[in-house]
């Protein structure tokens, strides 16, 4: 992925809110993230999907919060290179500020 795409890929807020979700609790699911980031699942849901597309986060299935179910964790691919700068970048910004959410 080229760093132009990255960069759009991140200048949305929903995707943002995702990762910094991400970035705070580490795997998560869907409900999570909603929960966290007050965004509707099917907002999330697409986001999520675009984001895994583009390598950025990975997912995968177990057991879910609640019993008799199976359910997707999501966590930031943190093998990808723009992935640890994007990380460093709100690592930094949290520092700094002292704020828990940038939204």
């Amino acid at each position: 992925m080229n760093e132009q795409i990255f960069l759009s890929t991140i200048g949305n807020e929903s995707n943002l809110r995702i990762f910094e979700t991400l970035r705070q609790r580490g795997e998560s699911s869907m409900y999570m993230i909603a929960r966290v980031t007050g965004l509707d699942r099917e907002i999330i849901r697409p986001h999520l999907h675009v984001l895994r597309a583009l390598g950025l986060v990975d997912s995968r299935t177990g057991e879910g919060e609640q019993r008799n179910c199976t359910c997707t964790y999501w966590k930031m691919n943190l093998a990808n290179s723009l992935m640890q700068r994007l990380v460093a970048v709100l690592d930094a910004i949290h520092d700094r500020n002292g704020t828990p959410r940038p939204w």
